[in-house]
């Protein structure tokens, strides 16, 4: 029993030790994140960690360092819009795509880049063109490839492609549109017009594998344009299918709200049994199959494979829906964090982790000093604050043509940037916005003394702690003892509770200095009855 109690003891120890040591700060993971940027706005000069870094800055409200970030990024962006330019990757790609995309980047040319950079990703499966109609007429196919241009008729009569072996659906290999069509120039746009069928028309593509069908795009119109979604993407352009580079480009696609997609390669070739696989196609897709079966990929202890990176972007998956399972993830990865803020001291996991943690923890951003900047990017180039295409490009040069934008007619003093810019003429008067209370955007890390005293804070809490629960294991232990000890005297004999009493009264120094009993005098009953009581033993005696 004795055992018992202490192993309880002990496991509250150790579950006030793990409390202690285990506590979330975001405050130091920032400060963390700040540590590792360069001086070129970039994370260690890596453009994924950097795409997350200023994704994460983007929504805590670090604009200076978010669009920093994205300044680098697009330093590092090859003339066909890809990154970086040095090894033009498509993974680096899509991730660029979306941290600028948020930012509001022109992403045009990164775009133009992966639809060109798609491979043939078919294999075994087919694409098959549907045109579901009670009525007959002539439907007709256009196209461009490579430069050339394909206009192919076919008739239509009740949703049978008459013309073409009298199927319901019609194989977009087939010569009948054009042989190979699917299988080798993916991303091709097709534009069907049924204008002359009789009845109304719903127009749209089946993908087959086997005995497994896949929905694609659906229109209920005579006129749509359908894209030819068998592609998918390798590591560079127009090599083998990669599995992990095609899931990022999937999810940059939405991000950027692109015309074209890859999902029904992703959907047959994901691996059902990985969390990151179920993650990146649920954030592709938004399907509420992909979120079920994720969910079911949980751990135990909240996390997803035990990576702090898989929880993370299973919680980004998860995150439009509150529940039980997206609460345990994030207990999970705050429980992962380290004492420095990091998580596994790497920048790209610690903007991954303060990401997914970004919508629950309001993160208090350092107050750095004010530090003026040449560049405001309000969208206009002011000579008067020294921008120029040099020094603030993403006002002074346009995205399109890469040409300086004209002066606006009138400017007003006040450019609300968060900046008091005295020089320009701003004041508390003109504007209050900026400078009624100067602040800044720039995360910097917080003064060490505020550190140094909420980290001395945490240590005294947990030295008091400790303290406490060694004070309750020891009178445990001691209660023990003494209830043991007791089990092994022996019984005290019984004595008349007379006997007891005086022995009592006469222990009781306290009382028999105060109250001393007074001598009683014997009554006449009591005498009496003493005689009878001696008269009776003596005739028992006989």
């Amino acid at each position: 029993m004795m055992n018992k109690r202490l192993l309880i003891v002990l496991l509250v120890v150790v579950l006030f030790t793990n409390l202690a040591l285990a506590e979330f700060n975001p405050q130091k993971g920032v400060n963390f994140l700040v540590s590792k940027i360069n001086s070129d706005g970039s994370v260690e000069g890596d453009v994924v960690k950097t795409g997350f870094a200023a994704l994460l800055f983007n929504k805590i409200g670090g604009r200076n360092e978010a669009e920093k970030a994205a300044d680098f990024l697009k330093s590092k962006e090859d003339s066909s819009g890809c990154f970086p330019s040095s090894s033009c990757k498509v993974k680096d790609t899509a991730i660029a795509i979306i941290a600028l995309a948020n930012l509001n980047r022109d992403i045009t040319k990164s775009l133009d880049f992966l639809k060109k950079a798609q491979s043939t990703g078919l294999g075994t499966s087919q694409l098959l063109l549907q045109v579901a109609t009670s009525g007959k007429g002539n439907c007709t196919a256009s196209f461009d490839i490579n430069g050339q241009s394909f206009k192919k008729s076919f008739l239509i009569d009740e949703g049978r492609f008459s013309s073409c072996g009298n199927v319901n659906f019609l194989d977009l290999n087939s010569n009948c549109i054009k042989g190979g069509l699917a299988s080798s120039f993916p991303g091709t746009e097709v534009q069907i017009d049924c204008s002359d069928v009789s009845s109304s028309t719903v127009i749209g593509t089946i993908f087959k594998k086997n005995n497994d069908v896949f929905l694609g795009e659906s229109f209920n119109s005579k006129i749509a344009k359908i894209i030819v979604e068998s592609g998918c993407y390798g590591v560079n352009s127009k090599t083998t299918c990669n599995l992990d580079s095609s899931l990022f480009a999937g999810w940059s696609l939405v991000e950027a709200d692109a015309d074209f997609n890859i999902i029904p390669f992703l959907k047959q070739n994901i691996d059902q049994n990985s969390p990151l696989h179920l993650s990146l196609i649920a954030l592709t897709t938004n399907e509420e199959r992909f979120l079920n079966e994720l969910k079911k990929k949980q751990n135990s202890n909240g996390g997803f494979d035990n990576s702090v990176t898989t929880t993370a972007f299973a919680i980004l998956a998860l995150s439009q829906k509150e529940d039980v399972e997206i609460k345990k993830a994030r207990d999970f990865l705050k429980s992962k964090q380290n004492t420095d803020g990091s998580w596994n001291q790497n920048p790209l996991d610690t903007a991954l982790g303060l990401l997914a943690l970004s919508s629950e923890v309001v993160i208090d951003l350092p107050s750095g000093v004010p530090q003026p900047t040449t560049c405001d990017r309000d969208g206009f180039c002011d000579e008067t604050l020294g921008e120029d295409e040099d020094t603030c490009p993403s006002d002074c040069v346009d995205i399109s043509d890469r040409t300086p934008r004209e002066q606006p007619i009138e400017q007003t003093p006040c450019d609300e940037n968060g900046f008091c810019d005295r020089e320009s003429g701003e004041d508390e008067i003109n504007c209050p916005v900026d400078c009624a209370k100067e602040i800044t955007d720039t995360i910097v890390p917080k003064e060490p003394t505020t550190e140094e005293n909420s980290s001395s804070g945490n240590i005294l809490l947990f030295i008091v702690l400790i303290i406490i629960v060694l004070g309750i294991i020891f009178f445990v232990y001691k209660k023990l003892k003494k209830g043991k000890g007791n089990k092994l005297e022996p019984k005290t004999p019984f004595r008349p509770f007379s006997v007891q009493l005086n022995q009592k009264t006469q222990k009781n120094d306290f009382g028999s200095k105060l109250f001393k009993p007074l001598p009683q005098k014997r009554t006449v009953v009591e005498t009496e009855l003493e005689k009878s009581i001696e008269e009776a033993k003596r005739l028992l005696k006989k």
